[in-house]
């Protein structure tokens, strides 16, 4: 093993590393991809390392294709533009995967690595969560809204009961005709749920329209986020609005289909 290295906290910008991991959330990525590159480039140091590597192939292939490569240019150490077996015996090897993360750490040096982090609370042993920072709950922490907002929805249907103020919540609202002197709200949970229901409410002026229920309508909606106290359209932190977020969501689109198709 390497006498300077970060793995015996010897490495050669380790005050600087320790820094950023502070930075790092309890969970999955962030909005910034320098942040991004910093946090895989450590995983996989730490796989290496903890692991002997065994989970590069089956967790990290992904991560170094959206994450590492699009910089591998600007980094040293490991090779980055061959097969993965042959990225895997280059990151096995400590010289190289040592000059491999000083690289990134001088390659991030001047960039900035803000993000916006979400946070929860949570009580394990009462199924409890909160927004709200409690006594005696763990605190985890998101670098996506949208993994924030799935871990949320995931621990509510597997049973725990969400406690205190909320801090974003979702609503659909649609005009069934244009002119009409009136708005049709929904709340939601989420982005994805709000996308559902607006697509089964399409579908169903169009099922009214086609057994002549109502005459031929212009309708019109979409999907508001509650922030800083006033209801403001939806858009996503890459500017994108609802139908665009998930425009090349394979699943959604099916869903989608299948409504209108009924």
């Amino acid at each position: 093993m390497l006498k300077n290295s970060y793995w015996n906290h010897t490495g050669k910008y380790q005050n600087e590393s320790e820094e950023l991991e502070k930075l790092i959330p309890h969970w999955g990525r962030t909005t910034n991809p320098y942040m991004n590159l910093f946090i895989v480039a450590s995983q996989l140091y730490y796989d290496v390392y903890n692991n002997g590597g065994c989970n590069i192939e089956d967790c990290y292939v992904d991560d170094i294709e959206k994450y590492i490569k699009p910089y591998a240019k600007e980094l040293e150490g490991i090779n980055f533009k061959c097969s993965l077996r042959t990225i895997v015996n280059n990151l096995m090897n400590e010289e190289k995967l040592e000059n491999f993360l000083n690289s990134v750490m001088e390659f991030i040096s001047d960039k900035d690595l803000s993000y916006r982090k979400y946070l929860a609370y949570f009580d394990s042993n009462n199924h409890l969560l909160s927004y709200d920072k409690k006594e005696g709950y763990y605190e985890i922490s998101f670098g996506e809204k949208e993994e924030f907002e799935r871990w949320i929805n995931n621990r509510k249907n597997s049973g725990y009961k969400l406690i205190g103020g909320i801090v974003m919540k979702y609503r659909v609202w649609w005009i069934p005709q244009i002119g009409y002197d009136g708005t049709f709200y929904v709340p939601v949970n989420s982005p994805e749920e709000g996308l559902k229901i607006m697509s089964v409410l399409g579908a169903y002026d169009l099922f009214q329209l086609k057994n002549n229920i109502k005459p031929d309508f212009s309708n019109t909606g979409g999907l508001e986020v509650f922030e800083d106290g006033e209801w403001v359209d939806y858009y996503d932190e890459d500017g994108r609005d609802i139908d665009e977020h998930f425009e090349e969501d394979v699943n959604m689109q099916d869903f989608i289909e299948k409504v209108y198709n009924f």
